[in-house]
Formats: structure tokens, sequence, C-alpha cells
């Protein structure tokens, strides 16, 4: 079975949650029609992509695919990963 795991963020304070339940909502339907099961969703809530330091979701992701334990990284968009380094990632 192909496992996924969901990267969700945004980057102020000024942006309302609800932007994070709509990126897990395209994650969502993307994982269910290529037929992958979505095991887990990190989401860095205000916290800018500029820099990884104090992404702690984001650097949980990472030690978690250098363990292997899932095929795919979801994202809606290249920014909600790097923001303005716009560096998608695909595992």
């Amino acid at each position: 079975m192909k496992k996924a795991v969901a990267y969700c963020r945004f980057s102020s304070d000024n942006q309302r949650t609800e932007s994070i339940d709509a990126q897990v909502r395209a994650i969502e339907e993307y994982c269910k029609k290529e037929g992958y099961i979505l095991i887990k969703i990190y989401k860095d809530e205000a916290i800018s992509g500029t820099s990884i330091d104090d992404r702690e979701e984001f650097l949980e992701m990472i030690e978690d695919s250098k363990n292997k334990e899932f095929n795919l990284t979801g994202k809606k968009s290249p920014t909600s990963i790097g923001g303005a380094m716009n560096c998608p990632i695909v595992f």
C-alpha cells in the first residue's frame, strides 16, 4: 500500500487556519484519486517559509522520511514547503 503524508503551512498571523484546512482537503482528494493512504498531516501555522529552523513539523517530516515511513509528501503548492524558496519536495 502506498503511504503519503501531507505538509501544510501558512506564513503569518494574518492568515487563518482555514488555509490549512483547504490544503488538507486538496491533498486528501489527490491521495484518494491516486490510491495513497494519508497516514499523517504535518502542520506549521503562522511560520515563515524562508527558514526551516522554527518549523518543528517540517523537521519531524524530514526525520520520518529518513526512516522511510511514507512514499509521498503531498502539498497543495510548492510555496507550502519552501515559501520564498519555492522548492517542491517529493519523497
